[in-house]
């Protein structure tokens, strides 16, 4: 690992670094370790090598990151829970299931913070010898219980809540949110037909799903109103969803303390702008109720910049994203230049379709996942896809501000740069072209250059702060100056060191290498979470000093 220095610290010697270090100067001393990730259809998620940095002088061809042309905030990337999912994985050990839904939502994996799951049936449905739609259902199909008596989730403790609840084990911070593909058809004859007994029930309908599931230990953070309209759903026309919004669901939610939010979508086709999206957000009684728009599909990235003019307050979510087809290259970079439209055109949210399925998908719908489960050989594909969004979950964090990024360089692909809540900067590109390139990033004062490979998806993450918590471990004795408070936890895994702080007040952390080479350093005054990313071969040996207002701390913690 190549330790990168701003030109003030570049002037002092390592001693010197270190007196400072100890001594509790602030974090702004010490520049950004330069991180270069790759991936091409050969070799995924690989080192991208040696990043050097230099002052910034006049050059021709080169990428500049512009941190004051400021866009939307990203909250969060992840992907959809399905029966068929968690189905395909039971020719599978325990141990391999596991590590499947590590790679999608650890921290070490593909960083998922917020995932989608169906409320009720959908068209990857699975219920023995029945698939897809063939196993569609809902929680009440018993015609006339508008007080939804004989209402019941049974069916999804069988294949979906463990699947949720298999990703909760691992990260029990992720947040689900729910997406209706039906409800049951004797309560959507009568939405259709305006009846206000229909409106009641479906309103109760998905209070008891929030109940039902509270039950099970799953929390939701939000509900759409349907899945893409004309294909299925109880609605067919806007002025339904506008009734049911503001007249039943907006205020039984809200009489009862329900927390959940309402999210107006997920709308498939362009056509819904017109007919759906705009009559409803244009009516302030249902709008009042309305947390996020859901957008995906074959919707027109366009007037999804269109629709942010209209309503710039208003956050987006690009809620279905396929994984493409053909589990090939040509579909990994597909995928890329997806995520890369909506982001890109103020999406907030990004989630893929199918996290896993079967190596064919549905019965005559052969969808992609990001990973495939062949299941006479019982291997495990993670397709290019999978590295595809990994490029930007992984590194782009919650919070997260899209940040400008102009192109002097004429540099082939597509690309989009973030500034982290740490204040880390990443950008994630495409190089095009079937040769290798240099890539040279501007960063304030700091040039950055690198070598990228040719047909490549890339990171390159300029760091300076950190972010999240992963499994304990506990302090070394021996390494400890004072009593250790417990206002501090530290953790390792096997790519980084992370710090929670619960105390408030002023504190101070800094990571040191095993030589007391400073490697990275951060100041807060509120309770906060930080981390390290270790980038290295092999175990390694790091101290952590920590200062709060209940005293000092210095942890010797082993990576291996």
């Amino acid at each position: 690992m190549k330790r990168l220095t701003c030109s003030f610290i570049r002037t002092l010697s390592v001693s010197a670094c270190v007196a400072l270090a100890w001594s509790g100067f602030s974090a702004s001393l010490f520049a950004a370790t330069a991180v270069l990730r790759s991936t091409t259809d050969a070799n995924r998620w690989a080192n991208g090598g040696s990043i050097t940095t230099t002052a910034w002088s006049s050059k021709t061809n080169y990428i500049e990151i512009v941190p004051g042309t400021q866009y939307q905030v990203i909250q969060g990337f992840g992907g959809a829970f399905s029966e068929m999912g968690w189905q395909c994985m039971q020719v599978l050990s325990a141990a391999t299931r596991d590590s499947i839904v590590r790679a999608l939502v650890d921290t070490s994996g593909c960083n998922f913070t917020i995932c989608r799951t169906p409320l009720a049936g959908n068209d990857f449905c699975y219920d023995g010898g029945r698939l897809g739609w063939d196993a569609c259902f809902t929680y009440n199909d018993n015609s006339g219980d508008y007080a939804m008596t004989k209402f019941s989730i049974t069916r999804d403790r069988s294949y979906l809540i463990p699947f949720i609840k298999a990703a909760l084990a691992v990260r029990p911070d992720l947040k689900l949110w729910a997406s209706p593909w039906v409800a049951p058809s004797w309560l959507t004859s009568g939405i259709h037909s305006n009846q206000s007994n229909a409106y009641t029930a479906l309103a109760l309908y998905y209070k008891l799903y929030v109940q039902a599931y509270q039950a099970e230990g799953v929390n939701l953070i939000g509900i759409a109103t349907q899945n893409e309209p004309d294909i299925s759903g109880p609605f067919n026309a806007a002025s339904q969803e506008i009734q049911f919004i503001k007249n039943y669901w907006g205020p039984l939610f809200k009489s009862e303390n329900i927390s959940v939010q309402i999210w107006n979508g997920t709308y498939w086709n362009p056509n819904h702008l017109d007919e759906y999206i705009l009559p409803i957000m244009n009516d302030t009684a249902a709008k009042k109720y309305i947390s996020y728009i859901g957008l995906q599909g074959c919707c027109n990235q366009s007037w999804q910049s269109n629709l942010h003019s209209s309503f710039p307050n208003q956050k987006i979510i690009e809620t279905e994203g396929l994984a493409w087809e053909n589990p090939d290259w040509t579909g990994g970079m597909n995928n890329f230049n997806n995520v890369c439209g909506w982001i890109g055109s103020w999406a907030n949210m990004y989630m893929v379709w199918n996290m896993v399925l079967a190596e064919k998908g549905a019965p005559s719908r052969d969808q992609g996942a990001l990973v495939h489960v062949t299941q006479a050989t019982k291997r495990v594909d993670y397709t290019p896809s999978y590295y595809a969004l990994r490029h930007f979950s992984y590194y782009v964090k919650p919070n997260a501000q899209r940040i400008g990024c102009t192109d002097n360089s004429g540099f082939s692909g597509r690309k989009l740069a973030f500034k982290n809540p740490n204040g880390d900067y990443v950008l994630v590109f495409s190089n095009t072209s079937s040769t290798q390139q240099q890539v040279s990033v501007k960063i304030g004062s700091d040039l950055y250059q690198g070598t990228v490979p040719g047909n490549s998806i890339n990171t390159l993450l300029c760091q300076t702060g950190s972010t999240r918590i992963v499994k304990s471990s506990p302090p070394s004795p021996r390494a400890q100056t004072a009593s250790a408070p417990r206002s501090v936890d530290i953790a390792v895994s096997t790519a980084s060191v992370s710090m929670i702080v619960r105390s408030p007040g002023r504190h101070e952390i800094m990571v040191m290498s095993a030589r007391g080479i400073p490697l990275a350093c951060y100041c807060g005054s509120e309770p906060a979470r930080y981390e390290y990313e270790v980038l290295h071969s092999g175990s390694g040996v790091y101290f952590v000093k920590i200062v709060t207002s209940c005293g000092k701390q210095v942890r010797r913690v082993v990576v291996r």
